[in-house]
């Protein structure tokens, strides 16, 4: 801010006793730089060389620069984010504000804030006024495996991933997703850029892969003849059990670690043949016709 100075006498010079904290121009114009007080000095000197001067006493507000530490934050673990005002101002007031609304009774150079938003602090010495911030507290990170593709897990996006299989760490899996080549439970423990880490909710993986680590589907189960006399023969790369009903849903007969079904005494008909794996997971589900 600045304010203007006028002389009873023209001719003279102004001078200020501090120009670091406010300034004076040839006008009078007297602008202020920090906070302090000065005095403003008017000095006339005639033509027999004699001087006189005025003086005026100013106080400036300066300027204020602040900002909030940390930069934001995550209420981790239930945990409130402390924040700070740092500025080299003295004499200040706080109001601190919640997504643009004046939360009431926060007025300390802290603020413990418990509830995500964006948070921001007006600061005044009773002259300058600024603003700090806003800075945005978040939730924690909510991770959640999803299956995309055949064989293969993935998250949301975070700073940092790793994954683990039945509580274990799986060395190098640390991206966003992970392909698995065995069955078990997995979890990804993610870390947001504040640095808050959460694991997320277990991913049974019961079937689907053998032992090479391939993922089977029904496509991978071959059956036939179809019609069938006698023998049907089942091609898989994993080892199968099946179950076989007639159409009405009357159990027949289940076979464990299937490689051919006998049906040569079975009447004429249409008949349903359910695959599962060793988990007793359904592969898939067929028909075949009984035909002598």
């Amino acid at each position: 801010s600045a304010i203007t100075l006028t002389e009873t006498v023209s001719g003279g010079a102004w001078t200020t006793s501090n120009p670091a904290i406010a300034s004076v121009s040839s006008a009078g114009v007297v602008t202020g730089i920090t906070s302090g007080t000065v005095t403003i000095t008017y000095t006339v000197t005639n033509a027999a060389g004699c001087t006189a001067f005025a003086t005026y006493t100013v106080v400036s507000g300066g300027s204020i620069t602040a900002a909030i530490t940390p930069g934001g934050g995550t209420l981790c673990g239930g945990s409130p984010v402390v924040m700070t005002v740092t500025s080299s101002a003295t004499g200040l007031a706080y109001q601190w504000y919640r997504n643009g609304v004046l939360i009431s009774g926060a007025t300390s150079v802290t603020y413990s804030a418990g509830v995500a938003g964006n948070y921001s602090v007006v600061l005044t010495n009773g002259c300058a006024t600024d603003t700090a911030g806003p800075v945005a507290v978040v939730n924690p990170p909510a991770p959640l495996i999803s299956l995309v593709g055949s064989n293969t897990l993935a998250t949301g996006s975070f700073a940092a991933y790793q994954w683990y299989r039945n509580g274990i760490m799986i060395p190098g899996a640390t991206t966003s997703t992970y392909t698995y080549s065995t069955t078990g439970i997995y979890t990804v423990r993610v870390t947001d850029g504040h640095g808050c880490s959460v694991t997320s909710a277990g991913y049974t993986v019961t079937s689907g892969v053998n032992e090479v680590g391939s993922v089977v589907t029904a496509a991978d189960i071959k059956m036939f003849p179809n019609p069938a006399s006698e023998i049907i023969t089942i091609e898989a790369p994993v080892k199968v059990n099946v179950s076989v009903f007639t159409m009405d849903g009357k159990i027949i007969t289940t076979i464990k670690d299937a490689t051919t079904i006998d049906v040569s005494n079975l009447p004429n008909a249409m008949y349903m043949i359910m695959v599962y794996d060793t988990n007793n997971t359904l592969i898939k589900t067929d028909k075949f016709v009984k035909m002598n």
